[in-house]
């Protein structure tokens, strides 16, 4: 069977382009909401053969088109419902507004962090201070386990200069 571009719409191939849009891209979940009675073997074929009939693929994308909403239709979306005077649920209403305050930037997470300079201070230096609060040795250990460690760092990356 040949399927021709601009052939009218059957309309299970409509109701299956719309169901596999809703359905999260799920073609096996699509047939059996578009009405196909079918055991899973089956309807895995006929998620196929729709998803490359050329009328199915166009009304698929076509409703991708409208099932997308720009920032401005969501914001505008979330005032509604935060600004609506009908009964809704409390929590609907507090989640739509922080919603629409993220969307607008008006929450901003702030972190701290403690800059400090130790220009002065030798990275073997630190790294015997970081040792020695970590292993709770003492500051000769510290110092031992960070020259050892430096020095293995010269030699590999010496080594690592001369093959190349």
């Amino acid at each position: 069977m040949i399927a021709r571009v601009n052939a009218p719409a059957n309309p299970r191939h409509r109701k299956f382009a719309h169901e596999y849009v809703r359905n999260g891209f799920n073609g096996v979940k699509a047939v059996y909401a578009a009405g196909y009675k079918q055991t899973y073997g089956s309807a895995r074929v006929t998620a196929t053969r729709l998803l490359t009939n050329p009328n199915t693929i166009a009304m698929i994308e076509s409703n991708i088109k409208r099932s997308k909403m720009s920032a401005d239709e969501v914001l505008a979306e979330l005032t509604e419902v935060a600004q609506t005077k009908a009964k809704i649920d409390g929590a609907q209403k507090v989640k739509a507004l922080e919603l629409l305050g993220k969307g607008h930037k008006l929450f901003t997470d702030r972190v701290e962090s403690e800059v400090t300079n130790h220009s002065s201070e030798s990275a073997e230096s630190l790294f015997a201070k970081q040792y020695q609060q970590i292993n709770q040795c003492s500051e000769e250990e510290a110092r031992a386990a960070a020259e050892a460690a430096f020095a293995f760092t010269r030699i590999k990356d010496e080594t690592e200069n001369a093959a190349s």
